[in-house]
Protein backbone atom coordinates (compact mmCIF):
# COMPACT_ATOMS: atom_id res chain seq x y z
CA UNK A 1 0.00 0.00 0.00
CA UNK A 2 1.36 3.59 -0.68
CA UNK A 3 0.72 5.08 2.51
CA UNK A 4 2.83 2.20 3.93
CA UNK A 5 6.23 2.98 2.00
CA UNK A 6 8.82 4.81 3.79
CA UNK A 7 12.07 5.85 3.71
CA UNK A 8 14.91 5.60 5.40
CA UNK A 9 14.74 8.27 7.75
CA UNK A 10 10.67 7.87 8.69
CA UNK A 11 9.46 6.54 12.54
CA UNK A 12 7.24 4.11 11.75
CA UNK A 13 5.06 1.66 14.13
CA UNK A 14 4.49 -1.81 13.54
CA UNK A 15 3.26 -5.35 15.28
CA UNK A 16 5.80 -7.53 15.22
CA UNK A 17 6.28 -11.61 16.16
CA UNK A 18 9.23 -13.57 17.20
CA UNK A 19 10.82 -15.97 14.42
CA UNK A 20 10.93 -19.47 14.84
CA UNK A 21 13.96 -20.23 17.36
CA UNK A 22 15.11 -23.42 15.01
CA UNK A 23 15.36 -20.33 11.80
CA UNK A 24 16.69 -17.78 13.56
CA UNK A 25 18.20 -17.36 17.24
CA UNK A 26 19.31 -13.75 16.80
CA UNK A 27 18.00 -11.54 19.74
CA UNK A 28 16.85 -8.55 17.73
CA UNK A 29 14.76 -10.64 14.66
CA UNK A 30 11.74 -9.77 14.41
CA UNK A 31 8.81 -11.02 11.57
CA UNK A 32 7.13 -7.78 11.07
CA UNK A 33 3.06 -7.66 10.00
CA UNK A 34 4.15 -5.74 6.62
CA UNK A 35 0.38 -4.16 6.66
CA UNK A 36 0.70 -3.17 10.22
CA UNK A 37 3.26 -0.36 9.41
CA UNK A 38 2.61 2.93 9.81
CA UNK A 39 4.42 6.43 9.08
CA UNK A 40 4.56 8.88 12.76
CA UNK A 41 6.92 10.63 12.02
CA UNK A 42 10.48 11.95 10.10
CA UNK A 43 14.06 11.79 11.95
CA UNK A 44 15.31 15.65 11.00
CA UNK A 45 18.89 15.92 9.12
CA UNK A 46 20.19 17.45 12.62
CA UNK A 47 19.63 14.83 14.57
CA UNK A 48 20.21 11.93 12.51
CA UNK A 49 24.49 11.86 13.23
CA UNK A 50 23.72 12.38 16.92
CA UNK A 51 21.13 9.54 16.84
CA UNK A 52 23.00 7.25 15.41
CA UNK A 53 26.37 8.24 16.81
CA UNK A 54 25.05 6.44 20.61
CA UNK A 55 24.78 3.14 17.89
CA UNK A 56 28.28 3.19 17.08
CA UNK A 57 31.33 0.53 18.00
CA UNK A 58 34.28 -0.13 17.54
CA UNK A 59 34.13 -3.64 15.43
CA UNK A 60 31.20 -6.16 14.99
CA UNK A 61 33.10 -8.70 17.27
CA UNK A 62 32.49 -6.29 20.06
CA UNK A 63 28.77 -6.27 19.71
CA UNK A 64 29.19 -10.41 18.74
CA UNK A 65 30.33 -10.62 22.31
CA UNK A 66 27.85 -9.30 23.98
CA UNK A 67 24.86 -11.27 22.00
CA UNK A 68 24.23 -8.51 19.66
CA UNK A 69 23.22 -9.59 15.99
CA UNK A 70 23.45 -5.70 14.58
CA UNK A 71 26.02 -2.99 14.67
CA UNK A 72 27.21 0.30 13.39
CA UNK A 73 30.56 0.66 12.66
CA UNK A 74 32.24 3.76 11.01
CA UNK A 75 35.35 2.41 8.60
CA UNK A 76 38.88 3.20 8.46
CA UNK A 77 40.22 3.51 5.05
CA UNK A 78 37.18 2.46 2.54
CA UNK A 79 37.58 1.09 -0.21
CA UNK A 80 34.40 0.50 -2.99
CA UNK A 81 34.94 -2.07 -5.30
CA UNK A 82 32.63 -4.08 -7.89
CA UNK A 83 32.93 -6.86 -9.87
CA UNK A 84 31.01 -8.70 -12.60
CA UNK A 85 28.60 -11.64 -11.84
CA UNK A 86 28.52 -14.43 -14.22
CA UNK A 87 25.66 -15.81 -15.56
CA UNK A 88 25.32 -18.33 -12.91
CA UNK A 89 25.50 -16.19 -10.23
CA UNK A 90 22.78 -14.19 -11.94
CA UNK A 91 20.38 -17.41 -12.46
CA UNK A 92 21.31 -17.87 -8.66
CA UNK A 93 19.50 -14.77 -7.32
CA UNK A 94 17.42 -14.81 -9.52
CA UNK A 95 16.02 -18.06 -8.08
CA UNK A 96 16.27 -16.78 -4.64
CA UNK A 97 14.47 -13.85 -5.54
CA UNK A 98 11.69 -16.14 -6.62
CA UNK A 99 11.56 -18.34 -3.88
CA UNK A 100 11.39 -15.49 -1.78
CA UNK A 101 8.69 -13.71 -3.52
CA UNK A 102 6.63 -17.33 -3.25
CA UNK A 103 6.78 -17.10 0.14
CA UNK A 104 4.19 -14.59 1.45
CA UNK A 105 3.78 -16.62 4.55
CA UNK A 106 7.59 -15.86 4.85
CA UNK A 107 7.21 -12.39 4.79
CA UNK A 108 3.38 -10.90 4.68
CA UNK A 109 3.87 -9.95 1.10
CA UNK A 110 4.88 -11.32 -2.54
CA UNK A 111 6.52 -8.33 -3.65
CA UNK A 112 9.37 -7.91 -0.81
CA UNK A 113 12.49 -8.31 -2.79
CA UNK A 114 13.59 -6.15 -6.29
CA UNK A 115 12.35 -8.77 -9.35
CA UNK A 116 15.63 -8.07 -11.32
CA UNK A 117 19.40 -8.39 -10.10
CA UNK A 118 22.47 -5.82 -10.58
CA UNK A 119 24.85 -7.60 -12.80
CA UNK A 120 27.70 -6.50 -10.83
CA UNK A 121 28.30 -7.35 -6.66
CA UNK A 122 29.66 -4.32 -5.03
CA UNK A 123 31.76 -4.27 -1.95
CA UNK A 124 33.81 -2.98 0.52
CA UNK A 125 37.52 -3.29 1.95
CA UNK A 126 38.05 -1.49 5.32
CA UNK A 127 39.33 -1.49 8.74
CA UNK A 128 38.19 -1.46 12.01
CA UNK A 129 39.13 -2.29 15.72
CA UNK A 130 39.61 -5.94 14.67
CA UNK A 131 41.88 -5.29 11.73
CA UNK A 132 41.48 -5.28 7.85
CA UNK A 133 38.60 -6.80 6.07
CA UNK A 134 36.42 -7.18 3.00
CA UNK A 135 32.88 -7.46 2.38
CA UNK A 136 30.01 -7.70 -0.13
CA UNK A 137 27.36 -5.05 0.31
CA UNK A 138 24.04 -6.70 0.90
CA UNK A 139 22.55 -3.64 0.02
CA UNK A 140 19.48 -3.48 -1.84
CA UNK A 141 19.69 0.07 -2.16
CA UNK A 142 23.52 0.12 -3.81
CA UNK A 143 21.99 -2.22 -6.06
CA UNK A 144 18.94 -0.13 -7.00
CA UNK A 145 20.73 2.76 -7.36
CA UNK A 146 23.16 1.28 -9.96
CA UNK A 147 20.21 -0.46 -11.78
CA UNK A 148 18.91 3.46 -11.89
CA UNK A 149 21.44 4.85 -12.94
CA UNK A 150 21.93 2.03 -15.60
CA UNK A 151 18.74 2.93 -17.07
CA UNK A 152 19.64 6.64 -17.06
CA UNK A 153 22.96 7.10 -18.03
CA UNK A 154 24.43 3.43 -19.43
CA UNK A 155 26.23 0.92 -18.10
CA UNK A 156 29.69 2.88 -17.91
CA UNK A 157 28.22 6.10 -16.69
CA UNK A 158 26.35 4.14 -13.88
CA UNK A 159 29.61 2.47 -12.83
CA UNK A 160 31.42 5.87 -12.69
CA UNK A 161 28.96 7.63 -10.94
CA UNK A 162 29.09 4.29 -8.04
CA UNK A 163 32.56 4.82 -7.57
CA UNK A 164 32.66 8.62 -7.49
CA UNK A 165 29.71 8.52 -4.90
CA UNK A 166 30.47 5.72 -2.56
CA UNK A 167 34.04 5.11 -3.47
CA UNK A 168 35.25 9.14 -3.18
CA UNK A 169 32.18 11.12 -1.67
CA UNK A 170 31.30 8.59 1.01
CA UNK A 171 34.55 8.01 2.09
CA UNK A 172 36.00 11.48 1.99
CA UNK A 173 32.57 13.09 3.58
CA UNK A 174 32.19 10.16 6.45
CA UNK A 175 29.95 7.32 6.35
CA UNK A 176 29.14 4.15 8.59
CA UNK A 177 28.59 0.57 7.52
CA UNK A 178 25.21 -1.28 8.90
CA UNK A 179 26.36 -4.68 9.65
CA UNK A 180 24.19 -7.28 10.68
CA UNK A 181 24.81 -11.80 11.15
CA UNK A 182 23.96 -14.42 8.73
CA UNK A 183 20.11 -15.72 10.02
CA UNK A 184 22.12 -19.40 9.83
CA UNK A 185 25.18 -18.25 10.97
CA UNK A 186 25.06 -15.68 13.76
CA UNK A 187 29.28 -15.12 13.44
CA UNK A 188 29.12 -14.48 9.94
CA UNK A 189 28.91 -10.32 9.29
CA UNK A 190 27.33 -8.91 6.29
CA UNK A 191 27.25 -5.70 5.44
CA UNK A 192 23.52 -4.69 5.08
CA UNK A 193 23.59 -1.22 4.77
CA UNK A 194 25.61 2.07 3.79
CA UNK A 195 25.27 5.52 5.27
CA UNK A 196 26.39 8.71 4.57
CA UNK A 197 27.06 10.64 7.93
CA UNK A 198 29.20 13.18 9.27
CA UNK A 199 31.70 12.34 11.87
CA UNK A 200 30.57 14.63 15.48
CA UNK A 201 33.66 16.10 16.53
CA UNK A 202 33.31 16.74 20.16
CA UNK A 203 33.80 20.77 21.08
CA UNK A 204 37.52 20.85 23.31
CA UNK A 205 36.38 21.88 26.51
CA UNK A 206 39.81 24.08 26.70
Amino acid sequence: MPEQKFSRWDNIEFRWRLPEVAKDRRVESKRVEQDSIKIVGTLKSKGRSQFLERAIIDSPDQAYKSGKSLALVRPQNPIFKFRKRSADEMQQILKGYEEINASPSLFGTTSIVPREPAPFEFSYSYEDGDGLHSQRCHDWEIEQTYLKWSALYGEEKALSEMMRVFGEEYPKKGMLLAMGTHGQRNWQWMIIGVLRMDEIVQPSLL
